[in-house]
């Protein structure tokens, strides 16, 4: 055996090691989600939404949370909101772990052409209270996640001649999550979400869409990773905006 027969058998094992070293867990989630955008004033609105998260195919509550902000228009196009959320993480049927999330994002939407592009960057600090004692190691008490989402809205075609704005649209993004802190270790790395899907929209303050995501995270934990597939129904309304806006 020469020396690049040797050499090249030894990367060979040393891949086959390290793939073989790599948890990685797979399930699936059922996200139903309600978001509810008020007017409260010219350029402030106030952001709110509620959501059922369950896994096994609907056979077990996995989390329940609740999100409110105050958003401000900079201009047109940009947009900032910042607000909280409570996320009530459920195992064995109890609440197991709270989650207290204060964040601040910025959101720029463009067109192009008839596609409308939308990007937003989010900063979150995740406080967390553990009810259920566990010796989980990936657990921790704080952390901060950096969030950056690009999303494109296509409109296939219109559902009404009257109504412009009764259509059906075809929705795409990705999500990138970064995690920073002391108790961070291994997942520096958060998760990818890649999501597409339907959107059926009513009118401009109504819609409803239906969206699949194949999400990619990293726990803290040594070589330990999670593959999600998720379903998720969401309902947005807006109340007391301009229907001339």
């Amino acid at each position: 055996m020469n020396h690049k027969t040797l050499l090249i058998s030894l990367l060979l094992a040393i891949c086959i090691k390290s793939y073989s070293q790599k948890l990685v867990n797979s399930s699936n989630q059922q996200w139903l989600q309600y978001f509810n955008q008020i007017e409260v004033a010219k350029k402030f609105i106030l952001f709110s939404d509620l959501g059922l998260r369950t896994t096994n195919r609907c056979s077990q509550i996995n989390v329940l949370n609740l999100r409110a902000g105050l958003g401000y228009s900079v201009t047109k196009k940009i947009d900032g909101v910042s607000g909280i959320g409570i996320f009530a993480l459920i195992a064995n049927n109890s609440i197991g772990r709270m989650e207290y999330r204060p964040y601040q994002d910025f959101s720029i939407k463009n067109k192009l052409g008839s596609f409308l592009v939308r990007q937003r960057l989010r900063l979150e600090a995740r406080f967390f209270d553990q009810i259920i004692a566990t010796t989980d190691p990936s657990n921790v008490s704080f952390n901060i996640r950096g969030r950056y989402k690009i999303a494109f809205e296509i409109p296939v075609f219109q559902l009404s001649q009257k109504n412009k704005d009764k259509k059906i649209l075809l929705n795409f993004s990705n999500e990138i999550l970064l995690n920073a802190g002391r108790q961070i270790t291994y997942n520096n790395f958060d998760s990818d979400r890649l999501s597409f899907g339907s959107t059926i929209q009513f009118s401009k303050n109504l819609n409803c869409a239906l969206n699949y995501t194949y999400q990619y995270s990293e726990r803290n934990a040594p070589s330990t990773f999670e593959h999600i597939d998720v379903l998720t129904l969401a309902i947005t309304q807006k109340i007391g905006f301009n229907k001339n806006q």
